[in-house]
């Protein structure tokens, strides 16, 4: 079907919104399954991480086998309804299971893989469709409206979840999920775009050879874009071991503080997914790649010269969560962006999946090596270290555009 500029804009915004639904489901049960581990099956803190471990482990395997079934199929919106139907339907079953006394924690473990292979799915589907949507020079804004609604819906599921099991058993709270799981399938239904090969939606020469993970994986590597992204990731993770004993040990922050101070990232998120866009138009991909580098150094600068105790110290955790969800925003939306207006439509979920498997594996790496030295070096030290780090990489991103903008 051919369908006019504007009525794809409409139907853009419809899918967005879909998006928007099935995020908050998402980060629902993210928060509803440990509690439901701990509240409805008495697990404890080893059994919980099992959870979380199977949860990743099952993303990283299925993401580039998902990217390459997403791009061999050419009319996704259906598939993608589906796999929220399914999830609504996996929703229902945590209670039915409870209710007959048949939910044990093996019986979970199995629910969390099925439902992670079924999430990667339909994140993969997603890719093609943003680009069927779309015109090339809409895609970063596209890319960072989806961001934005990603932050917004995080928000609302991991505070909604929680909320709901005061007044439901936590496996009865996973109805409500599977509810804004059909409202995403019904709102994601009423989407129509361009039919693959229409004459009104511009394909890319050879689109329809076939890319091997060698090749993408080359055209990755050789992108300094893609590599800042990937170095952020690190040295973003590198402090996550120390992050939450320096707020409450170092900075004498209120543990019951602690949660809402975070949450104030998602302020950041949803702005940086916000300007993604206009900072790209204005000031290209490097450009704005150094600048989100720029404002995640400057982020934690605060935290080290503080008073611990004092109205400056929340200050400080408010603009460091604010700015480094805002500099990594503009830089992941950008990159992702980019990557979306330049890859054929047959390589984009691929291209996509292998670029976000290399970001957690980057981010682990980054992780364990906070870990290997929280215990040899103060916190102060770390997080200076990280604010270095990131500057360099800015410093980089910033040498790399101006050497790009003499050469056009």
């Amino acid at each position: 079907m051919v369908l006019a500029a504007h009525d794809q804009r409409i139907h853009l915004h419809t899918y967005l919104s879909g998006r928007f639904f099935g995020g908050v489901s998402g980060a629902s049960t993210d928060v509803l399954i440990p509690l439901i581990a701990v509240l409805s099956l008495d697990a404890d803190t080893t059994q919980v991480g099992i959870l979380a471990a199977v949860t990743l482990v099952t993303s990283l395997i299925f993401r580039y086998p998902a990217g390459s079934w997403a791009d061999g199929r050419q009319k996704q919106i259906p598939l993608q309804v589906r796999t929220y139907i399914v999830t609504a339907l996996l929703g229902v079953t945590i209670p039915i299971l409870w209710i007959t006394d048949l939910l044990t924690l093996p019986v979970l473990l199995i629910w969390v893989a099925v439902y992670t292979l079924i999430q990667t799915l339909s994140s993969a589907l997603g890719h093609g469709v943003i680009n069927d949507l779309t015109t090339q020079d809409e895609r970063v804004t596209a890319v960072g409206k989806l961001q934005s609604l990603t932050a917004s819906s995080a928000v609302v599921g991991q505070a909604g979840g929680p909320g709901l099991t005061a007044l439901f058993a936590p496996p009865f709270a996973l109805l409500m999920t599977s509810l804004t799981s059909c409202v995403a399938a019904i709102q994601i239904s009423r989407v129509q775009v361009f039919e693959v090969g229409s004459e009104s939606r511009p394909v890319d020469e050879g689109e329809k050879a076939p890319a091997n993970v060698a090749s993408i994986i080359s055209s990755l590597v050789k992108d300094l874009d893609v590599w800042l992204m990937w170095a952020v990731s690190c040295v973003s993770a590198f402090i996550v071991p120390v992050t939450l004993i320096f707020f409450i040990d170092g900075l004498d922050i209120q543990p019951a503080l602690i949660g809402i101070l975070i949450a104030t990232g998602a302020v950041g998120g949803i702005a940086g997914g916000l300007l993604t866009g206009r900072a790209y138009e204005r000031l290209g991909h490097a450009m704005t790649s150094a600048l989100g580098c720029i404002l995640t150094s400057i982020a934690a600068v605060p935290l080290l010269f503080v008073t611990p105790g004092t109205f400056w110290a929340y200050l400080s955790i408010v603009w460091f969560e604010l700015g480094t969800a805002l500099g990594g925003t503009l830089l992941v939306g950008a990159t992702f962006g980019a990557l979306q207006m330049r890859t054929k439509r047959t390589e984009i979920s691929r291209t996509i999946s292998t670029a976000s498997i290399g970001l957690e594996i980057f981010g682990l790496a980054g992780i364990a090596l906070g870990a290997a030295v929280a215990s040899a070096f103060p916190a102060t030290s770390i997080f200076g270290a990280f604010s270095c780090a990131a500057l360099s990489l800015a410093v980089i991103g910033f040498i790399s555009a101006i050497m790009r903008r003499r050469h056009q």
